[in-house]
């Protein structure tokens, strides 16, 4: 039998919100601890997808819906992770045939995964930062993709263009760097890390982008991915 390994996406093309949320994702975690772009699980996990009958339902869906809401926070904590998210308006997915995922059923919550991690005192912190800069966006540029845990993908739908990081958003990088860098901190205190224990986190592997048009990007480690 194939294997469950199949999701739907819709990846956020625009540059300057994908660049912005990924930086985030970097800065939460320590490293960039996924290896998917930033995205929307809307399908999945399936053995296989109707090709034919999913780029019809796509091409519906994006005649009738030109952009997508990026804003508001959430999060779901489970006995063994926390995970802190962005909330999307997509409009009504399950009109078009384009949302079901049999791990969540009866739950309809479009969202951007910036946090999935085991330490609840770090979700807290995330969770209130992200509350306290009210982060809303619109974004019209984003694609469909099928994608694999294997990593392969195949994009359907139109395709999207390039926009580029605003001063704003490096802003926003250096608030949270400057957060997870007080966190940081304040953990290692606590935990004594002033005795000759290693500190829980540090902060050194992420670099904030050095102008408007440019993100240096965090050095990828091999852990699991988030979505």
């Amino acid at each position: 039998m194939a294997n469950r390994n199949k999701f739907l996406f819709i990846d956020i093309k625009d540059e300057q919100i994908n660049r912005l949320l990924s930086s985030l994702r970097a800065i939460f975690c320590g490293h960039d601890s996924s290896t998917t772009n930033i995205h929307i699980t809307v399908r999945g996990p399936q053995h296989y997808f109707n090709f034919a009958a999913l780029e019809e339902n796509i091409k519906k869906y994006e005649a009738e819906n030109r952009c997508l809401k990026i804003g508001g926070v959430g999060r779901f904590n489970n006995p063994d992770s926390h995970i802190i998210y962005i909330k999307v308006d997509c409009g009504d997915l399950k009109k078009y045939g384009l949302w079901e995922k049999s791990d969540y059923k009866g739950n309809y919550n479009p969202h951007i995964t910036l946090y999935n991690g085991s330490d609840k005192d770090r979700a807290n912190v995330i969770y209130d930062f992200l509350k306290s800069i009210d982060f809303h966006r619109e974004c019209s540029n984003y694609e469909f993709r099928v994608h694999t845990r294997d990593q392969r993908s195949f994009t359907l739908g139109r395709k999207a263009q390039i926009t580029v990081l605003t001063k704003a958003d490096l802003v926003i990088l250096d608030m949270a760097k400057d957060m997870i860098g007080r966190e940081c901190r304040a953990f290692n205190s606590r935990s004594g890390a002033t005795e000759g224990r290693l500190p829980r986190y540090t902060n050194s592997e992420f670099s904030a982008p050095n102008g408007p048009n440019e993100t240096k990007r965090p050095r990828l480690t091999s852990v699991r991915s988030i979505g």
